[in-house]
């Protein structure tokens, strides 16, 4: 998928990063840290953080934080974030309450930041 156009590429990498992860989240992780940064790792973290939040909340959360652009990052970052909450609140407020300034006036719509 990453030799795909993006157009192709983010569709592709996002449904078949999804299934790998979710068989094999260690390999899958390893993949998406080789890949050089733009849409497509972007996409894939996004997917993986999808495919691992109900088994490691605080992993997906660490892979939402490492998405470049905002808009995916911020999707990962509420995914994560409302699957953390409602298994450990604590422990992902207190991953709310870590972000950057600017990265959580972009997750005002995410009840855990407020």
């Amino acid at each position: 998928a990453a030799k795909l156009p993006v157009h192709f590429g983010g569709d592709a990498t996002t449904e078949g990063m999804n299934s790998w992860a979710k068989k094999d989240a260690a390999a899958a992780s390893e993949w998406v840290r080789t890949q050089p940064p733009g849409v497509i790792r972007d996409r894939a973290a996004h997917a993986l953080v999808d495919a691992i939040k109900s088994t490691d909340a605080e992993r997906a959360w660490e892979w939402a934080k490492s998405i470049a652009d905002p808009v995916f990052r911020n999707s990962a970052l509420r995914l994560a974030g409302e699957t953390w909450k409602q298994q450990d609140a604590a422990a992902a407020q207190t991953a709310v309450d870590a972000l950057s300034a600017d990265q959580r006036s972009a997750m005002d719509e995410l009840p855990l930041s407020k």
